[in-house]
């Protein structure tokens, strides 16, 4: 006599392994791209992925991760609203009906270079009838927005009755970049 073939499905449990692959490529000055391979199962069929974000210091430490919630099993996710050329570490986490799995190694990503923030404390003084000082703040890095590569200052003559005007171009290039319109400044300087 035969024995009767009986099936059980045991329950779901939470993932108990990461993504893999994981790959992250910064598209725009606020963009970065995250990339894994999709996870087919792992303890129970996979519904959506946690995807894990954080800013980093200069000294390396960060603040908690920031999670977004995928809820399908989709293999990229784009972040977006970032902060111009700034590190960034992401982790990715699987997740079933049971729970969440364990988190991805980190990876970290900086975000491309934007232009600069308009400089601050600018100011400028007659020295004499040829000679003007300029100058201003030095720029944190996240005003700069990238490499400083220089500073780029725009005088303009103005005449009292405003009628003629003549345009010339200075440039200063020292260790760091900066683009700074000083037509204004003259404008008031020269009244």
């Amino acid at each position: 006599m035969a024995t009767q073939e009986l099936t059980v499905r045991t329950n779901e449990e939470p993932p108990d392994q990461t993504p893999r692959n994981l790959i992250l490529t910064p598209l725009s000055s606020t963009q970065v791209k995250v990339e894994w391979d999709a996870m087919s199962w792992s303890n129970g069929e996979i519904s959506g992925y946690n995807i894990g974000l954080r800013k980093l210091t200069d000294t390396g430490n960060g603040s908690p991760f920031v999670f977004t919630i995928l809820e399908n099993p989709a293999s990229e996710l784009i972040l977006q609203h970032l902060t111009p050329f700034t590190r960034y570490e992401v982790v990715v986490r699987g997740v079933n009906g049971m729970g969440q799995g364990p988190l991805s190694k980190p990876l970290q990503v900086t975000t491309l270079e934007s232009l600069p923030l308009p400089p601050q404390g600018l100011s400028c003084y007659t020295l004499t009838s040829q000679k003007l000082q300029v100058s201003w703040n030095a720029m944190s890095g996240e005003e700069s927005r990238g490499l400083l590569r220089g500073y780029r200052i725009f005088v303009q003559r103005a005449h009292i009755d405003f009628i003629r005007k003549e345009l010339n171009s200075l440039f200063f290039f020292q260790a760091l970049p900066r683009s700074v319109n000083l037509i204004q400044i003259l404008r008031c300087q020269f009244l």
